[in-house]
C-alpha cells in the first residue's frame, strides 16, 4: 500500500500543479513494481537499455489524474 501511496499522491500533487502527464521508470525485471503502476494507468512508452547494471529499464507514462483503481477503494 505504500507504493501506490506515494504514486497517487506525487500524481495528485502533480496535477494540482497542472500536470497532464506522468512519467517514470522501473526495471524492467520488476514484475511487482511493473504490475503497480499498470494497475495505476501507466503503460510503457520507452526502453532505455542498460540503464541498471544488470537490467534494462522501462518508461512507463500515465495520464492525469490518475482513474481510481477499484481494488484500493
Amino acid at each position: 500500500g505504500l507504493g501506490r501511496r506515494l504514486v497517487t499522491q506525487a500524481a495528485a500533487h502533480a496535477c494540482s500543479l497542472g500536470a497532464t502527464e506522468m512519467f517514470l521508470e522501473v526495471g524492467g525485471n520488476n514484475a511487482p513494481a511493473r504490475a503497480l503502476y499498470e494497475r495505476l494507468g501507466f503503460r510503457p512508452v520507452a526502453l532505455r537499455k542498460g540503464y541498471y547494471q544488470d537490467q534494462d529499464a522501462l518508461v512507463l507514462k500515465a495520464a492525469l489524474p490518475l482513474p481510481p483503481s477499484p481494488e484500493f477503494a
